[in-house]
């Protein structure tokens, strides 16, 4: 499950859970972001963030490069162009800065966000299926995140569980390529006469 360092997510990974948790890069990078635009704009350019952000874009830089390639060439080609070196150099270059930065300033937050994040971002060189951030998952949902306050209705724990699946279906329809719509018929002409968990699970969006 690629998620990003929210604290909200720790239920899913627990002690018998099988779940794997893999980091997301785009949030890292936003902390760092935000420590440079809030700093004044005189002391912007030569800020240290700077090392930790260039780094981080040669990871960005590799992925770019792949986007046509199939998971097993994106798995070896990480490895040929050194993605994992990279990833070393910023988890080093990350705790060096940890250790000669206030603790109470925005930049040690960003760092310390950064260290707890990089184990489970590392994760991404373990298969070309998984990205080295959740931005795709994250912009599929954004529709949803937009429209909520018009869903108010949705006032019970229960009420939100049933969207969230409503939600989830779709969007992996989409995803897909598959028809939302002429799926969803589908699915609520069939639900019934399902009796097992294998019926259930000829109807997943895949």
């Amino acid at each position: 499950i690629q998620i990003d360092g929210y604290g909200g997510y720790d239920v899913l990974f627990d002690e018998t859970s099988k779940r794997v948790r893999v980091g997301c890069m785009a949030h890292v990078l936003r902390k760092f972001k935000d420590v440079v635009s809030s700093l004044p704009k005189d002391e912007r350019a030569n800020h240290s963030a700077h090392k930790v952000m260039a780094k981080i874009k040669e990871l960005y830089q590799i992925e770019d490069q792949l986007r046509e390639c199939s998971f097993e060439q994106r798995y070896e080609k990480r490895i040929e162009l050194n993605a994992a070196e990279i990833l070393e150099d910023i988890q080093e270059l990350v705790a060096e800065r940890l250790r000669s930065v206030s603790k109470n300033s925005p930049y040690f937050g960003a760092l310390q966000y950064a260290e707890n994040e990089l184990e489970g971002i590392a994760k991404y060189l373990e298969h070309g299926m998984i990205e080295l951030d959740n931005n795709h998952a994250e912009n599929a949902i954004r529709p949803f995140a937009v429209g909520r306050r018009n869903w108010l209705f949705i006032c019970t724990e229960k009420g939100a569980q049933a969207s969230a699946n409503i939600y989830s279906l779709l969007i992996t329809a989409k995803a897909n390529n598959i028809e939302p719509f002429t799926y969803l018929n589908k699915v609520i002409e069939e639900l019934p006469s399902c009796k097992t968990l294998e019926d259930y699970e000829r109807l997943l969006p895949l």
